[in-house]
């Protein structure tokens, strides 16, 4: 989950930012955070507001990074709070610069297989253009959750076949 106040009053920006070849593990919380290139945080961790993850670091499984703590680049942290646990290994470098490019060809592969590349779904607030028949236009009007628009026009492609 990704979650930002409208202020935090501690002179950091109320946003979360998220650098390159970055790998957020399943359930993480994210709050009002920056988290620079090249990192991971593992699954079940929360990163709350005001945190920063330097570049490279590594955020331990199920921790929780406290509000306004700097992870330094190339360090392990892990815990509940986070505290220090390693330097990230140059070996470990390379394989987290690896998962996160194997995450973005898996996501490639995954859109594919759910969207229609031949058909095209633009959406504009509640409104649906597209190339699909008018029920198929209709019904998909009511519904602004992206995924559930993307799973229903699978379904119907599906249903066509």
């Amino acid at each position: 989950m990704i979650h930002t106040f409208s202020s935090l009053g501690i002179g950091v920006p109320a946003s979360v930012n998220i650098g390159k070849n970055v790998v957020v593990g399943h359930k993480c919380f994210l709050s009002s955070c920056i988290i620079d290139d090249d990192c991971v945080v593992g699954p079940g961790s929360s990163i709350m507001e005001g945190a920063r993850l330097e570049r490279g670091c590594v955020i331990a499984p199920c921790s929780v990074v406290p509000p306004g703590r700097l992870i330094p680049a190339g360090q392990v942290w892990g815990g509940s709070p986070a505290s220090f646990i390693k330097d990230v290994e140059e070996s470990q470098r390379v394989e987290n610069y690896d998962k996160a490019n194997k995450h973005v060809e898996q996501s490639v592969v995954h859109t594919r297989q759910i969207v229609d590349p031949i058909n095209v779904l633009e959406l504009e607030d509640s409104k649906t253009i597209g190339r699909y028949p008018d029920k198929a236009i209709k019904e998909l009007a009511a519904i602004k959750a992206p995924n559930t628009i993307l799973l229903q026009l699978r379904a119907q492609s599906l249903e066509r076949n």
